[in-house]
């Protein structure tokens, strides 16, 4: 039998895999998105198909349940909207439109990560590998590039400031309960 737990962020690594690729040629903005409903749309149809599954990953820091499912179904279905949505992509520099739908599916992967994540180390790492992505796709903005650079620099900052504050808690979380496992 084949096991379905983890098909869902599979689905959506394979999605990143493919934009990354699709990065080191010229490609016109309508394929680009094309590829990228296309390519969402098998992810959210692999994520309703494993639906009912459950199960325990890593060593229990990574639970699957019907709750965690949902939220999948609900990030990969934003994702779809969002690429969608974002056909004309006209805030978005002329030939940058790859690398976005890309670091927005990576952000969406760390949010399903993250609804699955049991464990505290387990959580930081998925809301950073979210983080992360969208503190890249500040600087795509057309317009002034120097304001979009210096906003995506202040992003990058109020996010390790936020990540040393909730480090700091989770030591004294780890401190209290002498285990990292929620």
């Amino acid at each position: 039998m084949l096991n379905t737990v983890f098909m869902p962020e599979l689905a959506l690594m394979l999605t990143v895999l493919v934009l990354f690729f699709m990065t080191l040629g010229k490609f016109r903005t309508g394929t680009i998105q094309a590829v990228s409903l296309l390519l969402t749309a098998i992810t959210l149809a692999v994520t309703f198909a494993s639906l009912n599954t459950q199960g325990n990953m890593f060593y229990d820091a990574y639970q699957i349940d019907a709750l965690s499912q949902l939220f999948k179904v609900v990030i990969v279905s934003g994702l779809f909207l969002v690429f969608g949505l974002g056909r004309s992509l006209v805030g978005v520099k002329d030939g940058l439109h790859t690398e976005y739908n890309m670091f927005l599916a990576i952000s969406a992967l760390g949010l399903m990560f993250l609804s699955s994540s049991v464990e505290l180390l387990t959580i930081l790492l998925s809301l950073e590998i979210s983080s992360y992505a969208l503190y890249v796709v500040i600087p795509f903005r057309r317009g002034q590039g120097r304001i979009h650079v210096e906003a995506g620099i202040k992003y990058i900052l109020f996010g390790a400031v936020s990540t040393g504050i909730t480090l700091y808690g989770m030591s004294y979380v780890f401190g209290m309960a002498h285990t990292t496992y929620l």
